[in-house]
């Protein structure tokens, strides 16, 4: 509790100072703008927990459970004034496999492949980026923001007892607060396409843990009337969380193409 209140007010004095510049310039008409996008998502990594031992109880998300795509869902808005920009957004990457491709351990559980394994990912976040370049042709923005992530991955299936099958079912979870810093580009070769990309770098962990994450998105759009624009792209994150109480290491990768619909400027 004692390092989320210090992450509380550090997160606010950063947010302090990052409005400084809003509330010391000349106000200027700013431009709203709702982008909502869909993903197909590939997941891999590993579920571990050593338990304190030799043995490894360990989700291989790649060769032991094998996902598949699945889809995904982003909402961001935000209102741009001069070099200010303001955002708010969130995510959803939940990614399924009805049947296992090997047997694997989780939190000492040990299931039979065709096992039921779930990966639920969201977060919700607000962040605030001060262009450093700002013309018509282009824009290029140092970023600062904070996100609250939750995670819950989840097992279930049967587990061998000698002759005997038993139902059984694991999990692994993390959750909290995670501040960011980062990047943010567009390029306009011409008035009608714009190319955009971020990336952003998480080191403070989730509850008290040890842990980091990497965000990065790149997409093309086209602006097909004067306030709407599609387009489509790449995104990749990666989640990595050290869980003290019970050594549990959540190391995640998505990969993930997108589409979207931009409304606004």
């Amino acid at each position: 509790m004692r390092s989320l209140r210090s992450l509380a007010r550090a997160l606010s004095f950063g947010v302090v100072l990052l409005t400084i510049p809003a509330l010391t310039t000349p106000a200027r008409a700013a431009d709203g703008y709702l982008q909502l996008s869909g993903y197909l998502s590939t997941l891999g990594g590993d579920l571990s927990d050593d338990e304190g031992s030799r043995l490894s109880s360990r989700v291989d998300l790649d060769s032991d459970v094998g996902f598949g795509a699945d889809p995904g869902f982003a909402g961001r808005a935000g209102l741009v004034a001069g070099r200010h920009r303001f955002e708010a957004g969130g995510a959803i990457f939940d990614n399924e496999a009805n049947r296992s491709d090997a047997t694997f351990r989780l939190r000492g559980v040990e299931f039979e492949a065709a096992a039921h394994v779930t990966s639920k990912l969201r977060f919700v976040e607000g962040e605030y980026g001060f262009a450093v370049v700002a013309e018509p042709q282009g824009r290029l923005e140092i970023l600062g923001g904070a996100r609250f992530v939750s995670y819950d991955g989840e097992a279930e299936g049967r587990q061998r007892f000698g002759p005997i099958d038993v139902t059984a079912s694991a999990s692994a979870s993390a959750s909290g607060p995670v501040p960011h810093l980062g990047v943010a580009a567009e390029i306009r070769p011409i008035e009608r396409l714009a190319l955009r990309g971020f990336a952003k770098g998480f080191f403070i962990g989730l509850e008290d843990d040890e842990g980091k994450e990497l965000d990065f998105e790149v997409t093309a759009g086209f602006r097909v009337l004067e306030h709407l624009e599609v387009g489509g792209g790449y995104r990749h994150l990666s989640l990595f969380v050290n869980l003290d109480d019970s050594s549990t290491t959540i190391d995640l990768r998505y990969s993930a193409v997108t589409a979207y619909v931009r409304i606004g400027k």
